[in-house]
């Protein structure tokens, strides 16, 4: 026997120490104790058990039913509210309605809305740690026997994680009969180092590119484009066709990295006749990429000097106390179209959005999050750019005023929102695709854990490919780094203004 097979049988967890820790995982959540969650999942993750997977999706699978039955009570008393809530009439008189007793119920409310809120945050997690572990083969059955798509794109992930045959077996395999988008996504981004290396791999993503969602799209031709394997650019070209803005973006990015700078600005017709008239020469390895290959194209929307390559954005605006203060970054004026009307940072805020409205191509989508201590949204669903609606945001952009309070985390989740749900709804053809947060990144209502904070966001934009963007307006260490954490975790920019 080697030294490390003994030393691995010894350190081998026994059946008592993983029955003690999914016991100890199953108490924490029943209670709602989030911090005992994390030190059972620590638990069970440093005793890597084959176990420990079914351990994992069982509790996540418990918790939704809690979820669902907690959420149900939330419901209840939230049609209660709406039958005892206060209506006064013109002199202030109140003809409807108990105060004290909505008050009572107001108090109800918040208590279950806390557990539901504490349920949000945990079960992600709990089937996140999954990724941590090494037991290949109980992992492998996870991710073609579980039902749910969210703890199966987590199998998916960990396999990725793990260097072997086995895993890279499972993953290919799994490609040619996973049709759920998120679980598509994950595998792709598992698959993305093996492709250089592993024709199966490229075989098993190549016919995602002609079906699907866009997010699985891209996350394959994301994916194949690490492989280098110039043969794949017409495939990819294909894929520009009807693509959105955020798509044409992305794919001309991996175009310009097959063929060492050729951008043609996302248009098909533009790059289709570049591959036919250069398709032998580029496969020979004798094309020279020219100036006019590597030219600009049209001028891009820009948001604080960021370009723009959405038509299904969100805009989330920080009006607290810190956007008094005055600015440091000076706009580039439009002369003709509008003015400065200050020097704080609300001024420049409003005077950058007013811009982005008015240049949004189109018929696109987008919306406007205020954030302070609560939230005002320009609307309760998308805004289709046109005139009337530009004109209508001009007005709820110019009535943003300074307020006390930042709710970080309740204004991405609500931006979030735009893509049909929380962390546990599947990516959708009519997702956001962008969201572009300024901020200082300091939150001070809701939720306001540091440590929990950026992986609250991170759980709800997993699998979905929505790239935030973050603009950070003077942030202290503490805001830096959680702007930076979620703008590089989601793919998006980190910018200081």
């Amino acid at each position: 026997m080697s030294l490390l097979l003994a030393l691995s049988l010894l350190l081998q967890a026994t059946p008592e120490e993983v029955e003690k820790a999914r016991a100890a995982l199953t108490k924490a959540l029943t209670g709602l104790d989030r911090p005992g969650v994390d030190r059972s999942c620590a638990t069970l993750v440093k005793l890597n058990d084959e176990k420990t997977p079914d351990i994992l999706i069982g509790s996540f699978r418990a918790g939704l039913v809690q979820l669902a039955e907690i959420d149900k009570e939330r419901l209840r008393i939230a049609k209660e509210m709406e039958k005892v809530e206060v209506v006064r009439d013109k002199d202030g008189k109140v003809t409807k309605g108990d105060q004290n007793k909505w008050n009572m119920l107001k108090y109800e409310y918040d208590i279950v809305a806390g557990k539901v809120d504490v349920l949000h945050g945990a079960l992600p997690r709990i089937v996140s740690q999954i990724g941590k572990l090494t037991t290949t083969k109980s992992i492998i059955i996870a991710l073609n026997n579980t039902p749910e798509w969210y703890p199966r794109a987590c199998c998916a992930e960990a396999l990725g994680r793990i260097d072997q045959p086995e895993a890279l077996a499972a993953l290919i395999a799994r490609a040619g009969k996973e049709i759920e988008p998120g679980v598509r996504i994950a595998i792709a981004d598992a698959l993305a180092s093996q492709t250089a290396k592993s024709e199966e791999a490229k075989k098993a993503l190549l016919p995602w590119l002609e079906g699907g969602i866009w997010e699985s799209k891209l996350a394959a031709a994301q994916a194949l484009t690490r492989s280098g394997d110039k043969k794949l650019v017409p495939a990819l070209i294909k894929v520009l066709v009807g693509a959105g803005t955020r798509m044409k973006y992305e794919i001309d990015e991996c175009l310009k990295k097959l063929t060492g700078g050729v951008t043609k600005h996302g248009e098909f017709s533009a790059w289709n006749a570049w591959w036919e008239k250069n398709e032998n020469d580029f496969l020979a390895g004798t094309y020279v990429v020219t100036l006019a290959d590597k030219s600009e194209g049209p001028g891009v929307t820009q948001f604080y000097g960021i370009p723009l390559h959405s038509a299904k954005v969100v805009f989330i605006i920080d009006v607290s106390l810190s956007m008094k203060e005055p600015s440091t970054w000076k706009p580039e004026i439009d002369v003709g179209n509008d003015k400065l009307e200050g020097e704080r940072c609300i001024d420049v805020a409003r005077y950058e959005l007013r811009k982005i409205v008015r240049q949004v191509p189109e018929g696109a989508n987008f919306n406007i999050i205020g954030m302070y201590g609560r939230l005002a949204l320009l609307n309760e669903k998308w805004v289709m750019a046109a005139r009337d609606a530009r004109e209508k945001a001009v007005k709820f952009i110019n009535a943003l005023e300074i307020k006390t309070g930042t709710d970080v985390h309740g204004a991405l989740i609500r931006a979030l929102d735009f893509s049909g749900g929380n962390w546990n709804s599947s990516p959708r053809e009519d997702s956001v695709d962008s969201i572009f947060i300024l901020s200082d990144g300091v939150p001070s209502v809701g939720m306001t854990d540091r440590n929990q904070l950026p992986d609250r966001i991170l759980d709800a934009a997993r699998f979905k490919r929505i790239a935030i963007t973050a603009v950070a307006i003077d942030p202290p260490k503490d805001g830096r780094e959680f702007l930076k954490k979620i703008s590089e975790g989601t793919g998006g920019v980190y910018v200081q203004r």
